[in-house]
């Protein structure tokens, strides 16, 4: 193929989302959308996007994993050799059909984190989600996948979340040390990811001192 082409697709595969995230530009009025496209339409859109130069492709809606199809979409862009990214809320996820994702062939999970504490992340998203958020990050690297997490910028994470201070008052810090506006937008959601992975952290460190309590008790 000659000149200009495209090497990621971004299928949008339901409009299908159990959270409420106000920011989101996920269209609300399912109930005028219910028609989605059916498996056998997307695995040809898979084959055409591949003809026409696809390597990469990004599994994304609404929330994906609400489709019943979703590991049958994931094997077909595997035999195609996509590299397959699903990007989910992690609502509704279980550890087994994870694992079925990453047998049919998904390369890598990006799961979106609404804020930094339980009560604000619940509170955006509409739903209690952030406990399963971090559950479902850490079978992702359990099943040795790569992980990254989408951190949505908005007023109330600038102003509301805490990492050693105020978040807005880290984002003033950076401004002051000379960096754009973009620039200190990028960190603070850097930091914003660094805490959650802590926090991912001392859950697995928890576990593991409460595993090991229970073998010394038996």
């Amino acid at each position: 193929m000659s000149g200009h082409r495209p090497y990621t697709l971004v299928a949008e595969l339901t409009y299908r989302c159990p959270l409420r995230c106000s920011y989101c530009s996920n269209p609300i009025d399912w109930a005028k959308r219910k028609s989605e496209l059916d498996t056998e339409t997307w695995l040809r859109v898979f084959r055409e996007a591949e003809d026409l130069g696809v390597v990469g492709l990004n599994l994304t809606g609404g929330e994906p994993i609400v489709r019943r199809d979703l590991e049958e979409l994931i094997a077909g862009a595997r035999q195609l050799d996509l590299y397959v990214n699903l990007i989910t809320s992690g609502i509704p996820l279980s550890r087994e059909r994870l694992a079925k994702f990453r047998a049919a062939g998904l390369d890598n999970v990006q799961v979106s984190v609404q804020d930094v504490s339980a009560k604000a992340s619940d509170r955006i998203a509409g739903l209690r989600s952030f406990e399963k958020k971090l559950e479902v990050c850490g079978w992702v690297k359990e099943l040795g996948m790569p992980l990254t997490l989408n951190v949505v910028l908005h007023r109330i994470a600038i102003t509301q979340i805490r990492l050693g201070g105020p978040g807005r008052a880290y984002f003033e810090h950076r401004l002051a040390a000379g960096d754009t506006k973009t620039e200190a937008i990028r960190a603070l959601r850097r930091r914003i990811s660094d805490e959650v992975f802590r926090r991912m952290r001392l859950d697995e460190a928890a576990q593991a001192a409460r595993t090991a309590d229970l073998a010394v008790a038996a």
